[in-house]
Formats: structure tokens, sequence, C-alpha cells
């Protein structure tokens, strides 16, 4: 399927009086017709045209170039006048069109159509667009015709006919075209002040009247009800800089729309789904189309180009069912240096298609300063720099102001998380809902009230159900609250499309999906979507679905395709999920790639591993402590009490949110060094590092995020549960939750080997039991 949208030269020709020459004689109208197809056929080629389509005895071409069009059709008209002759009218405009399936839709087409309609045997009319692209090249010649009000088109346009050799000038009195009904006389003045002081004495009827000349204006009402796409308008204007203009009115158009109660697909998917406007459902090409990504029925599109020193601004309503062009909204002119008024000015023209409220609470929000808006979207989700630049541009850009709340809440930074928190608190009333939600949503995360948080982010996914980043937000917010059985439930209707959705879905959300199937015992369903997608096969929640099942045969087939920190995960796995009687299938390979892990090792990973799950998969102390060569990861654990770590990690990139702090890396340090003397049954030694870990409290510091809450009970509930002190361990663990530690933070409280010991323990069970 061809889809293509662009600003193009649309050209109509057509045979004046076809009609009455079939009537008059039938074979001699139909080698005219010929005589016409040959010709537009033969032109069209040589100067660059582009045939649409044929109706009836006209013609519909396109050209990327005004000249082009223009020398076309004199030589078109030039040719008709030969023997035997074929009376042809031809007219053009330069717009904004989209082609889709040999067919052309959009204002460009209505406006040129009309043109044509106005012109006469032997004449070629052009718009003043077009006039103005043409004056200055080649030898043509035009006249004004005067300016002319046509049907359905909002402003009165001035028409052009060139007036070269050969060509015919039409008379006003001859151009009969598609013109809008001329408006009644004037009325007797003593008629219109009586009106005047009845309206002026009743307001009330002045109103009534006012609604019902807008109401012919509102969509039928089986359409303002259906769910509706904004797609990001395209710039034709040749100036990447104005890029940011045609997301700015994807967003703040359904801004304005879900103000209204209307229903809306997300712009950040809009954003994503940007080369899906278009695509139909059941195409040739088995793309998948919008309509299936977002169940929107209809897309709003538009572009914008430059006219002098102003913007036009083209908008359309089209159905994502059949491609049909529902509705040609009126054309938008704005200033260049104006594109905050302009997206204004577009939200606020089309909310009124949807509703005849006057105001509301949209209306009175502004957009950001235009130049804030370039920047914040090449921000990055955790871009503190970035963010910041913004705000500096526009210190009341809402969205940056909760982003940046959003990144100081990971980071814990106090002082930036409050300066924001009391600026967008105080500024409550200026937010969409959509924005009052996420800070409710950021807020109640950073407090570690994670129901609340649901509640908020779930209000936003109702918002528009296909938004998937809301609902990867919502699916794993049911995970923080150990609900893995309504993870499943959200995700489960996307999963059962993946065909549809696999290139859209993030990985943290499918695996979080195949977290919560392995939770609830679903290990069949991991490995049946592994098995239609191939590129999850050596994921750990399939490696571990298939150890449970006791599949090893499987699980053998990918050994030799696993990297060394597959191999430590696996071991690790292993030890937890079998008992110390079984082999470790995975021991082997980590023993022989025990080359690759190093302590310390500057590297990106080795301090993600370590600051996010705790089990740093690039320590070779970590390996020996699965290999059970206790001495050598004891020996290890003493050369890294002299590290600094802070210093060691310079020049490393880590992700701004999970900062670097000798704090953090020594409690990992200590924490496996208690748990490598309980696994020796050095039951002093164990205790006395529970006791150095306690004393880390002191000293621990105010800006960790929340992967690093809790950690100080977590590694002391470890270490108990090692040596078999099962009440002082759950105590601990539940205690490392109070604090913000997840139940299911990377299964560091449910899938550990240090921990293994406590299943079937009640108050352990109960305390990890899926809600």
């Amino acid at each position: 399927m061809s889809v293509n949208h662009k600003l193009a030269v649309i050209f109509f020709a057509d045979i004046a009086g076809y009609t009455s020459l079939m009537q008059a004689d039938e074979g001699n109208a139909l080698i005219i017709l010929n005589r016409f197809k040959e010709i537009v056929e033969q032109e069209a080629v040589r100067y660059n045209g582009e045939m649409v389509q044929y109706f009836g005895d006209g013609a519909l071409l396109s050209f990327n170039s005004s000249s082009k069009a223009v020398a076309c059709a004199i030589a078109m008209q030039n040719e008709f006048q030969r023997e035997p002759q074929v009376p042809v009218r031809i007219g053009m405009h330069l717009g904004d069109v989209l082609f889709k399936n040999g067919n052309a839709f959009g204002n460009g087409v209505n406006v040129g159509s009309r043109i044509e309609s106005l012109g006469v045997p032997g004449a070629v009319l052009v718009s003043k667009v077009i006039r103005d692209q043409i004056k200055n090249k080649g030898d043509y010649q035009l006249v004004t015709l005067g300016t002319f009000e046509f049907k359905n088109v909002e402003e009165p346009m001035e028409v052009y006919a060139l007036s070269n050799p050969g060509l015919v000038v039409p008379s006003r009195s001859e151009m009969k075209g598609r013109l809008k009904k001329p408006s009644a006389g004037r009325a007797p003045m003593k008629l219109i002040w009586l009106i005047l002081a009845i309206l002026t004495i009743s307001g009330i009827l002045w109103i009534n009247l006012a609604n019902r000349a807008q109401a012919h204006d509102l969509l039928p009402e089986e359409i303002r009800e259906e769910k509706v796409a904004v797609a990001v308008f395209n710039n034709f204007t040749s100036d990447p800089n104005l890029d940011a203009l045609g997301n700015m009115a994807s967003d703040w158009i359904s801004a304005g729309l879900r103000a209204l109660g209307v229903k809306t697909t997300s712009p950040e998917m809009m954003r994503r789904y940007k080369d899906r406007v278009g695509i139909l459902p059941d195409n040739p090409d088995k793309e998948v189309s919008l309509m299936e990504l977002t169940d929107a029925q209809y897309v709003v599109t538009g572009s914008y180009y430059f006219k002098g020193d102003s913007l036009q601004v083209n908008s359309r309503l089209e159905s994502t069912k059949t491609g049909d062009n529902i509705y040609d909204f009126p054309t938008i002119w704005g200033l260049t240096s104006q594109e905050e008024q302009l997206i204004t000015e577009i939200r606020e023209q089309l909310k009124g298609y949807w509703t005849l409220k006057e105001s509301d609470k949209i209306s009175t929000i502004s957009p950001p300063k235009f130049e804030a808006y370039q920047e914040f979207l090449k921000c990055g989700l955790f871009d503190n720099k970035c963010l910041s630049q913004v705000l500096s541009i526009d210190s009341s850009f809402i969205l940056a102001r909760i982003r940046l709340a959003q990144m100081a809440m990971f980071h814990q930074n106090d002082s930036i998380y409050n300066a924001m928190g009391d600026y967008l608190r105080k500024h409550w009333n200026r937010y969409t809902e959509f924005e009052q939600n996420f800070l409710n949503y950021v807020e109640n995360q950073s407090n570690g009230d994670y129901q609340v948080a649901l509640f908020a982010m779930k209000k936003n996914h109702q918002l528009d159900p296909k938004d998937l980043n809301t609902l990867h937000h919502v699916a794993y917010g049911y995970l923080l609250l150990n609900k893995p059985s309504r993870t499943i439930e959200c995700l489960k209707p996307i999963f059962d499309q993946y065909d549809i959705f696999k290139d859209q879905i993030q990985g943290q959300t499918v695996s979080a999906y195949l977290f919560a199937l392995n939770r609830t015992g679903r290990h069949a369903e991991v490995i049946e979507f592994s098995r239609l997608n191939p590129g999850w096969s050596t994921h750990h929640h399939v490696i571990r679905a298939l150890m449970l099942v006791g599949d090893f045969t499987e699980v053998r087939r990918h050994l030799e395709s696993l990297i060394p920190s597959d191999y430590l995960r696996f071991t690790h796995m292993f030890n937890e999920i079998f008992g110390p009687e079984s082999v470790n299938i995975f021991a082997p390979y980590l023993r022989a790639n025990l080359d690759y892990f190093a302590d310390p090792n500057p590297s990106r990973n080795y301090y993600v591993w370590t600051i996010v799950q705790l089990y740093n998969r690039d320590s070779k102390a970590f390996a020996y402590y699965l290999l059970k060569e206790w001495q050598k990861a004891e020996k290890i654990l003493l050369e890294l009490r002299k590290i600094d770590w802070v210093a060691n990690a310079k020049g490393v990139t880590v992700d701004s949110y999970l900062p670097i702090t000798n704090w953090h890396m020594n409690t990992w340090r200590e924490g496996l060094w208690g748990s490598t003397y309980a696994r020796q049954g050095k039951t002093d030694l164990a205790h006395a590092q529970i006791a150095k870990l306690e004393s880390f409290r002191a000293s621990f510091p105010g800006t960790l995020n929340r992967f690093q809450k809790g950690i100080t009970p977590y590694w002391q509930g470890r270490i108990h549960a090692i040596l078999g002190e099962k009440e002082e361990s759950v105590a601990q663990l539940a205690q490392s939750m109070k604090e913000g530690r997840s139940s299911m933070d990377h299964g560091n409280l449910i899938y550990a080997w240090d921990l293994a010991s406590l299943k079937g323990f009640e108050p352990y069970d109960e305390l990890v039991r899926p809600r």
C-alpha cells in the first residue's frame, strides 16, 4: 500500500461539455476522450508529473514543481488546440496533500478542484500561491481574475489566469464554478437598528442563535463519541528547527480534546506510531495498522509550511479503518515567531468541532515556550542537565518540572525534589489531568506508598488504555505490591496480541510479565512465550521456568551460547532452586570463565549490578562464593576493604539515577563477607558482620535511590537465614520492606540462595506470599 504525505501541486484537467458531446455523437466523444488521455499522459511524463487518477472525462495529476506544472499546462493546451481539438480547462493549486491507495486527499485537492471549475476551454487558472512561485521563473504571463469565495473553503482566494499566446483568459461573467451562493442584499438601516435593539435586550436569544450557528460546525455525534488519535503534524517548511511544532500540535490538541472528555490516544504513543499513520487494517503488506495499535477510529492529521513570512497549518480528520477523509478543518495562519499562539489557536479551533462549550480548564493553560519544548524532546527520562536547561528557557514548563521531580525521587535528591514539589503544588490548577495524576504518582512512589501511586497511574491509564507506558507503570505497580496475578491481568490482553505490539513493548514490560507468570506457577506459559519468541529463550525468567518444570534438556541446549555473567546468574539460580545435594550444571561453565571476573572492576556493569541487584554479576568474589570456594572469596573481600569506590569509579559512566557511594559499596562487601562466614559455620564472625552492618546505619547517606532502600536489614536477614536463625531473619527482611525495599526487586526477597532455608517457614511464606 502506497502512502505519501507532502506539499504538492494539484493539477486538475477536464473536458468541458463532455456530456453533451456524448449525447450528440458517442463515437466522436470517445475519440476526443482517448486523445485527451494520450496528451495528458505524454506531457505529464515530459514535465515530471505524476498521474494520480482519471475520473470520467477528467484527470488529476501532481507535480513537485510549480513551474513544471505550469509549463506542462501550457504544452497541453497547445496540443489540445490541434485537430481534432479537445475543449479542456485546467486549474491548479499548491497545497498539503495525502496520497493514499491511488488517490489524493486534503485541502489542496479541494481548492485545486474548485479553481479548475471556474475555467473555460483553453484556459489555465492558478491560485495566488502558484502565481507567487512562478512570477520570477520563466516567461509566464498572468492576469488576476479577482477574488472568489469557494464552497467549503474558509477564506476568499485570488485566482489568476495564464495569458501566454494561445491561452484563453475567461471574463468574470463566463466563470461558473463551485462558488458560495451570494449572500442576501443589505437590509434597510431601520431594520438593522431594530435587530440590534432586540438582540441587545435579549442576550439569551443571541447566545441561542450563536450556538445554533456553531452547531453546523460540530462533527456528527457518532464521530465525536469515538476514540481519536492526533498525529504528529508533518513539517513541510524544509526547516528542521520547526520539527518540534508537529509534536507540540499533537500534544496540545490531544490535551484539549481530553479536557472535553473525548477519548484520545496518548500523544507519547503517537510519537512512537508516527510511521503507522495512513496504514490501514488488512493491508496487502500485512503491516500493523494505527487502528490496531490504538483502537482509535479516527485520526487528526496535519501539516504546516511557509507562505511568505507566515506559517500555514492544514489539518483534517480521517478514518483509521478506511482512510477516508472525513473533514477538512479550516486553515490556520500564524507568524513563525509566535509558535505558542499558533498551537493554542489550532487546539481551540479543533475543540470547537467536538463541543459548543465556550471555555474549559485547558483553555486557560498555555503551551510552553517553543524553544523549551524543542529541548524537552531531546531529554532522556532522568537527564537532569537537559531538564534543567529546559526550565532555564521556560521555568513554567510543568511536564519538565514533573520529570525533574521524578528524577529527584529516584535519586532521593531532597533539595531538587522539594524545590520541584513546592512549585508544582503551588501551581496545581495549571496542570492537565494527566499531569496532576503523574505528579501524584511520583510523590507517592517517593514516599513508598505504592498503593496510592498505583491509583494515580491507573487514572492516567484510563485516559488511554492502549498507552503502553502507563500500562507498564500500572503492571509494575502491582508487582511492587506483590500482586503478580493483577500484573498478568493487566498485560495479558497485550501479550495475547504480541504479534501486533512486539515492536512497541519495552523489554522491562516483557520481563515483568514473565516474572509474574513464574510467581504464580504458570511456568508453561513462560516457556511457550520463549518458543514463539526465540529472542527471549535465554532470559533468566525463561531459564528459571525450564528448571522448575525439570526440562534440563532445553536448558543444556543453551549452555554454550551464554555469556560469563549468565553463568554466574544461573549458578546462583540453580543453588536457590535445588538442594545442596544436586550437582549444579552451570558451575563448570562458571569455573571455566573465572578470568572474566575481577574485583574491583571499574566498569559500568560492575557498579550497576551491585547497586540495583546486590548480586554483582561481574564480581569474582561472588563467583567464588557461588562455587563454594569460601576462602578465595574472603581473600578478595579483604583486599576490597582498601578500596575507595568513588575514586575507583572515576571515569565510569553510570546512569545518573544510580549514584555511586562508598557507603553502598561497603555495605555490599561486608554483607557478602558475613554470608561467607555463615556458609562456613563461623557463627561468631557472622554475627560480628551483622553488628558491623548495624553500625553503618549512623552514616546512611541521604542521596540513594529506591534500589538502595532497606539494604542494611536485608543483608542482616540473609546472614541470619544462612545461620538458621529464621525468626531473626524474617524480622530483618520485614524491616527491609518497611524501609522501602520491594518484595520483587529483581527477586532479592524471593529468589535468593541465601534465603532458601526460609521456604516453608510460615512467617517468611506469609511475608512474600503473592497478594
